[in-house]
């Protein structure tokens, strides 16, 4: 069974947690950012939102839902009291970002 392109565009990616009752999300590079939106959702949704990258525009991502305890590190407040964190690695052309 196909899934729809409104749902499913070409050049993004389902984002999900490890648990099954994880809800997914949809994230596709966009020229602003990596826009998101729920999956089964249009990315026209009212609940969709762009987050911001500095450099270069990535053109494919990959991603999923973790602990923010696996990634501490990462975080830019560490202090953060956030249980859940979107991990998201991208190709910008030359580099493998993560953010």
């Amino acid at each position: 069974r196909m899934v729809p392109k409104k749902v499913y565009p070409p050049g993004a990616a389902i984002v999900c947690g490890a648990s099954a009752e994880s809800k997914c999300l949809v994230a596709k590079p966009t020229p602003k950012g990596i826009t998101l939106w729920p999956f089964g959702e249009s990315l026209r949704s009212l609940e969709a939102l762009t987050l911001p990258l500095r450099g270069q525009q990535w053109t494919l991502l990959a991603g999923a839902v973790v602990g923010c305890s696996q990634v501490v590190e990462l975080l830019a407040d560490p202090r953060s009291n956030a249980t859940l964190c979107l991990l998201l690695a991208g190709w910008d052309g030359q580099r493998l970002p993560v953010a």
